[in-house]
């Protein structure tokens, strides 16, 4: 039996319903051009989500005299000193001192003197070394004054040597981190 229509047509010779190699091959440069696109802008957002006081780029780290504002604190490394010797107490290397300037910003605020950390050039950290900084005075921490007042503070590392420390990562944590950077090599 034959069908009244006749066969289907297959349409134009050749096509055969295959799509040409160029359109996925456009296709797959436009998806790539796209998800790079979008990684840019990702990272670009991911590295400008700063804050005040956050890390920040070379050029942009403050350093030894700049008051840094941070976690509802003020910073200030008024200056360093390295030292053979603390009351007695001798360093496995040297001993550098860090003075600070530290201010609140609201009643109740306590700076922890123990909970700084310096760091070598090669980002190793170094922490504050406890029985020297004791030997300097005062207790571990600082209650500062509500006013806003500045109070002078010190922190002493043992480190192997002074000119291999690049920066101090100051916090105002009672258990530390959430560090602001603020270089020493200025």
């Amino acid at each position: 039996m034959e069908r009244a229509h006749g066969p289907e047509d297959p349409g134009p010779r050749g096509t055969g319903g295959r799509r040409s190699p160029w359109l996925y091959t456009g296709l797959g440069c436009a998806g790539l051009l796209a998800v790079g696109l979008v990684l840019t802008l990702l990272t670009f957002l991911a590295l400008d989500r700063r804050e005040d006081g956050d890390a920040r780029t070379a050029g942009e780290v403050p350093g030894p005299g700049d008051t840094v504002s941070h976690e509802g604190m003020y910073f200030r490394v008024a200056r360093t000193e390295v030292l053979s010797r603390i009351d007695g107490l001798v360093p496995g290397g040297e001993f550098l001192v860090v003075h600070l300037d530290v201010a609140g910003t609201g009643p109740d605020q306590q700076f922890w003197r123990d909970e700084q950390h310096v760091y070598t050039h090669a980002g190793v950290p170094v922490e504050e070394d406890p029985e020297a900084t004791g030997r300097l005075g005062g207790p571990m921490w600082v209650t500062l004054p509500a006013n806003g007042r500045a109070v002078r503070t010190t922190v002493a590392f043992d480190v192997p040597s002074a000119e291999e420390i690049s920066h101090i990562g100051l916090s105002a944590r009672r258990r530390g981190g959430g560090e602001t950077v603020v270089s020493l090599t200025h």
